[in-house]
């Protein structure tokens, strides 16, 4: 088998290469009791369990602050509508009047 020619690296790269070698990781201790991967996994699950409720209570926060919020907007949209309201009547009589001072501008 050749190698593939690499159109960066000389053909002969590979040969000043130095190969790290990593330790091998230390076999792991023989459990002394047998139950005790079964009490790690009764503690992590209740340590699971405690997580999801405080998730559970953020998440319901965050609802009502959402619902709050949507409330607010609400009240603004109703705002900012009956102003834009107020803005056209206020126009229209600008307008009105705007008219009426020509009228009376060109008698």
């Amino acid at each position: 088998m050749t190698r593939p020619v690499s159109p960066v690296l000389p053909a002969d790269a590979h040969l000043g290469a130095r190969i790290l070698v990593f330790p091998a990781r230390p076999a792991a201790p023989a459990a002394a009791d047998p139950h005790a991967g079964r009490d790690r996994l009764a503690r992590a699950l209740a340590a699971l369990e405690q997580a999801i409720a405080a998730q559970r209570q953020a998440v319901g926060c965050w609802q009502d602050q959402m619902r709050a919020l949507d409330a607010a907007m609400d009240g603004l949209a109703g705002t900012v509508g009956a102003y834009q309201d107020r803005l056209s009547s206020v126009s229209a009589s600008v307008a009105a009047l705007g008219r009426q001072a020509e009228m009376l501008a060109t008698r």
